[in-house]
């Protein structure tokens, strides 16, 4: 399950390069912040191996296919 998607992922990502007055949050508060963020990025990471994975097995079955022709 993603923790977040969309546009709420985007707003979250443009509110993180927009913030630079960092000293107006609370330790436990960045914590929290930087956590989401890891793992809004371990999630993106996986979605994007899994396509990549999904495609080179595409690419493979074709190949054999078209090796068993010969």
């Amino acid at each position: 399950m993603a923790y977040l998607v969309g546009s709420l992922l985007t707003d979250m990502l443009c509110f993180c390069v927009c913030v630079t007055q960092w000293e107006l949050f609370q330790l436990p508060e960045l914590e929290s912040y930087e956590a989401m963020l890891a793992r809004i990025f371990m999630q993106q990471l996986e979605r994007i191996v899994n396509r990549y994975e999904s495609l080179r097995n595409a690419l493979h079955r074709e190949v054999e296919r078209r090796s068993a022709l010969r």
